[in-house]
């Protein structure tokens, strides 16, 4: 999903509107290099896994014809709101990724990133929120109709916790390949908030209607939490690129929750995130 994401922001990072909240006027018709984070912490339910990673590039010179670099030689930390810090080490090979194997994440520390590059220092933090565990997963055959191809899809159940509200991001692998790109018609599925089925059982949840699993394949369902700002950040970006070219510019340009400490104008693009994460494994039969 977030090398989608990103494919995404190296596209829009030549337009702008009107500001709100989330979007802000700027002149950016020579083609402003801007720094692109993505990554989220994450503490999957069940494992002490201390793996976690951050991608840094650069959205490069709009509409040039080379492929933006990524990132090297940044100076990448991750702190909590205990004390606890942790070096991220930049992949020897994965370009543009910076990892650690030593940071296992907690349900409601907020986690800090901060990014040294080119100078400059960009900081952004996020709570890590609880997410409901997948009771179960199966598969179910469809036949064609008149919004759907034939085939099996893979479905889950889940209990929505009572009494808050929670926001959700659902990812679909088959054999390890994700499945979930976000198009019209099903932006709603790829992310959810619970405001109309909170504290209730959702029974025969699809991520994505469109995703056709095959027999003797491996599909993994993997729910994870958002916070409001996240779920609102995707939504945007879903809303105004889905199903478009990704050369074709959405008439935005979506801020994440980078800052900029040395200098506010030369913002990054991107989202740093915290998730808890339910998985859950299919073999397809």
């Amino acid at each position: 999903m977030f090398k989608y994401i990103r494919i995404l922001i190296a596209a829009m990072a030549g337009v702008a509107i009107l500001s709100c909240e989330k979007v802000v006027d700027l002149n950016l018709e020579t083609g402003e290099e801007r720094l692109v984070v993505e990554g989220r912490i994450e503490k999957i339910l069940g494992q002490d896994n201390g793996y976690q990673h951050i991608d840094l590039s650069t959205t490069g010179p709009y509409l040039g014809s080379e492929v933006p670099p990524p990132v090297s030689n940044a100076t990448v930390e991750v702190s909590d709101d205990l004390g606890g810090s942790w070096v991220l080490i930049e992949s020897a090979s994965i370009p543009s990724r910076y990892e650690t194997n030593n940071l296992i994440a907690a349900v409601g520390r907020t986690y800090t990133l901060e990014v040294q590059y080119n100078g400059q220092t960009f900081q952004a933090s996020e709570t890590l929120r609880n997410v409901a565990a997948i009771d179960s997963i199966y598969q179910y055959f469809v036949e064609e109709n008149e919004f759907e191809d034939e085939g099996l899809r893979a479905r889950i159940d889940f209990s929505d916790p009572a009494d808050e509200v929670n926001f959700y991001m659902w990812e679909q692998y088959m054999d390890g390949e994700l499945q979930l790109l976000p198009d019209p018609g099903n932006k709603f599925n790829l992310i959810a908030k619970d405001e109309f089925y909170n504290g209730q059982r959702i029974s025969g949840y699809e991520p994505n209607e469109e995703a056709v699993v095959e027999p003797g394949s491996t599909v993994t369902i993997r729910q994870l939490s958002l916070s409001e700002a996240a779920y609102d950040y995707f939504f945007l970006i879903f809303d105004q690129t889905a199903g478009a070219d990704i050369f074709t510019p959405p008439p935005a340009t979506i801020r994440g929750n980078i800052r900029n400490l040395t200098n506010a104008d030369n913002y990054a693009l991107g989202y740093f995130g915290a998730s808890a994460v339910a998985e859950a494994v299919l073999v397809v039969r």
